[in-house]
């Protein structure tokens, strides 16, 4: 339920209900009554990802410095361990990783997932 009353000496019945579904790619809506639908705005892999197959104390923060540059923070034990770069692609992601250039990783949008050809999976959460 949705409150659109002003703040104060508002009418009492300013309320409306919404329905919470996803779409046909698993991105939420939400859909009124009237026909309005407010659709979540994906953001790619822009976002906070957790590795559970080598290292779930781990967490990646990847978010967009200019165009298809981005930048990834690896956090452990909730401290910036490493920071390094990467280039958005479609569907591939491209990481350089400390030590490691060039390594690609494909975004899965509906999955939320950056799989790597080590089998290594990224979950956004």
């Amino acid at each position: 339920i949705f409150d659109f009353s002003p703040k104060t000496g508002g009418p009492a019945n300013d309320s409306i209900v919404g329905t919470l579904e996803k779409d046909r790619e698993g991105i939420p809506i939400i859909t009124f009554p009237d026909g309005n639908t407010w659709k979540k705005r994906e953001t790619g892999p822009i976002g906070v990802y957790k590795d559970e197959s080598s290292n779930p104390e781990n967490l990646y923060s990847i978010r967009q410095v200019k165009g298809v540059d981005l930048t990834v923070d690896l956090y452990n034990n909730e401290k910036v361990a490493a920071t390094f770069g990467a280039k958005a692609g479609n569907p591939a992601i491209l990481f350089d990783f400390p030590g490691k250039a060039g390594v690609p990783g494909v975004f899965n949008m509906k999955k939320k997932t950056i799989a790597f050809e080590d089998g290594t999976i990224w979950t956004k959460f």
